[in-house]
């Protein structure tokens, strides 16, 4: 296997969350999650989508992403939308590109 090689190992599964999962975990352009804290910060996460798919769609993109790279994240903070057109595409139509980031983390109700 080469180092830009698509193949995955046996052993190397891809765990995107089922999606009960990705339904607990929370996202919040704010800081913080109104009566929880934050007790680990695990490391920033991004995702994009373009606008032949539902921007919803972009959501469970990052949460999956967080479960991925982070497993054990149940928030998303500090989420930071946006949308960039994607002028003269060449397809029929022109498309826009949906992206959002944010900082995974671990947070539990505050007592």
């Amino acid at each position: 296997m080469g180092l830009f090689s698509n193949k995955k190992n046996n052993d190397e599964k891809e765990n995107t969350g089922s999606q009960q999962e990705l339904d607990a975990i929370q996202l919040s352009t704010l800081a913080y999650i109104p009566g929880y804290k934050v007790v680990k910060s695990l490391g920033i996460v991004s995702t994009w989508n373009t606008s032949d798919r539902p921007i919803n769609n972009g959501n469970d993109s990052l949460k999956e992403t967080a479960i991925r790279i982070y497993p054990g994240c149940n928030a998303i903070i500090g989420c930071v939308p946006g949308i960039s057109a994607v002028a003269h595409s060449g397809y029929a139509k022109d498309y826009f590109c949906y992206y959002i980031s944010g900082t995974a983390v671990i947070i539990e109700p505050e007592n």
